[in-house]
């Protein structure tokens, strides 16, 4: 008599086996096990917009729409993802849109006031961390550039300084958020 273990789901199967009786047994176990769950690859679009200007939302990705849905009345949407690919997205809310970060198995939960769209931007769930931080970066780069246009008429030498010290504080705190955050290939 052998005891085969299997594990299916997180479910432990101990099933007796005689070896000339239940090779089928065997075979239908194996090819069951084999098989994957759906669901594993399924992540979540959802949200609050308080003062939407527009009644649907958009997830695009390459400029191509993947997943609309409408605004309810209370101002929350949801959207279910399948088998959604790693990467760089944006979401459109007309007249404005923003980019998101999704991964696999990510459960983004967005709040956003339309009226100030960037500035009251903020996600929550899994996944959040990278896209709080990407919108920090793209609030930053506004604030920035007009920093970085008032002082055009400096020397070269000066100008150069002044960008070098921007890059330089841009490093030290991606250093700091990969120290506390577990990044891959797509974050």
């Amino acid at each position: 008599m052998i005891i085969l273990n299997l594990s299916l789901n997180y479910k432990s199967i101990i099933i007796s086996l005689s070896m000339k009786n239940n090779i089928i047994l065997l075979l239908i176990l194996a090819i069951i096990s084999s098989c994957e769950d759906d669901d594993h690859k399924t992540s979540y679009f959802a949200g609050k917009i308080i003062k939407n200007t527009n009644d649907k939302i958009s997830l695009l990705k390459d400029e191509f729409v993947i997943n609309e849905t409408f605004i309810s009345e209370d101002g929350s949407f949801h959207m279910v993802l399948d088998s959604i690919n790693n990467g760089l997205y944006n979401f459109k809310h007309l007249p404005e849109f923003q980019y998101v970060i999704f991964e696999t198995k990510d459960s983004l939960v967005l709040r956003l006031n339309a009226v100030d769209f960037d500035e009251s931007l903020v996600f929550s769930g899994k996944g959040s961390s990278k896209n709080n931080y990407l919108i920090d970066v793209f609030l930053e780069h506004e604030n920035e550039e007009k920093f970085i246009n008032s002082n055009l008429r400096n020397s070269p030498d000066n100008f150069k300084k002044l960008i070098d010290s921007l890059l330089k504080l841009k490093k030290i705190k991606f250093d700091n958020f990969k120290k506390l955050k577990k990044l891959n290939k797509t974050s």
